[in-house]
């Protein structure tokens, strides 16, 4: 498992490299977790899954940080999954 962004508030980041489907985050905060599909130019980032502990606003936020740092996480997607 690679983390792929510092921590941001709490936030942590990780992409997995034996995972699979659309090229996504795995981001943890205290006992929430979400997974977010990175998304592209034309597509804003969108979540696909989250734990009921994690707040919408912290989901919210999460995918405020991924849409900033997409084209970083694409290749790190691209760098963790070969």
């Amino acid at each position: 498992m690679g983390r792929v962004l510092p921590d941001y508030r709490g936030f942590e980041f990780y992409i997995f490299p034996n995972d699979h489907g659309w090229p996504h985050v795995h981001v943890y905060k205290a006992d929430g977790y979400a997974k977010i599909v990175i998304g592209n130019r034309r597509q804003a980032p969108w979540a696909i899954e989250v734990s009921r502990k994690m707040r919408d606003s912290d989901v919210k936020k999460a995918i405020q940080v991924i849409a900033e740092n997409q084209e970083t996480l694409t290749e790190q997607w691209r760098k963790y999954r070969g």
